[in-house]
């Protein structure tokens, strides 16, 4: 990291850290939201993120919060949401800060904040069902890509051994190499994979399980 000359006139740009970490006493109405943070008992990472979405709709609108109507949070959310298009989790966030402000600190009776949903986002689980497995893989047009999925996801290889997998490797066993101890390791081949591997093996020149040494 760059340091600064010590006889260099420039002004000192201050950290991206918050308000209080740099020393900067927070605003009386910062001060009041804090305090109702605290009494709701809320932790201190979620104090200062609704603290943080609280400041960018000030800086958005270039007034104190406290001097906003409805409308003006109508816009800045549909703002966030369309034009920005923040991810969901920001999104909960930001509603869940403007939220708490508006029926904590400045209470508001405001039907928006009641209409606030944020969309559930879909992952994908840390481990596939065999019939999500299947829908996911079915999903690829061409059968030679196809094969190559199932012959990964069935014989359980690892990044390396699937990249380094050639179809003169398939006999009667997959042989995949192994770090420790250093020699071939054999897998049998699964039964799924008989019926649409052959063509595909003879379609590239290759003998199929079975009719190599």
């Amino acid at each position: 990291m760059a340091r600064r000359s010590p006889n260099s006139n420039r002004p000192v740009r201050p950290a991206s850290t918050p308000a209080k970490r740099k020393g900067i006493p927070l605003s009386p109405l910062a001060r009041q939201m804090e305090q109702d943070l605290q009494l709701a008992g809320r932790k201190q990472r979620t104090r200062e993120a609704y603290l943080r979405a609280v400041r960018k709709f000030a800086q958005w609108l270039k007034k104190s919060p406290d001097q906003a109507c409805e409308n003006d949070l109508r816009r800045y959310l549909l703002y966030i949401k369309n034009d920005q298009q923040w991810e969901p989790n920001s999104l909960k966030v930001a509603y869940a800060g403007l939220k708490f402000f508006y029926r904590h600190t400045c209470p508001g009776d405001w039907s928006t904040l009641s209409k606030l949903r944020v969309p559930k986002q879909f992952k994908l689980p840390a481990v596939l069902t065999i019939t999500e497995v299947d829908q996911l893989i079915g999903t690829v047009r061409k059968p030679a890509l196809k094969c190559f999925f199932w012959t990964v996801y069935s014989l359980g290889l690892r990044l390396q051994e699937a990249l380094h997998l050639q179809v003169s490797d398939i006999r009667a066993s997959v042989t995949r190499p192994c770090s420790t101890p250093p020699r071939p390791l054999c897998v049998s081949w699964p039964a799924t994979l008989s019926t649409s591997a052959p063509a595909i093996w003879a379609s590239a020149g290759c003998c199929t399980p079975g009719d190599g040494p």
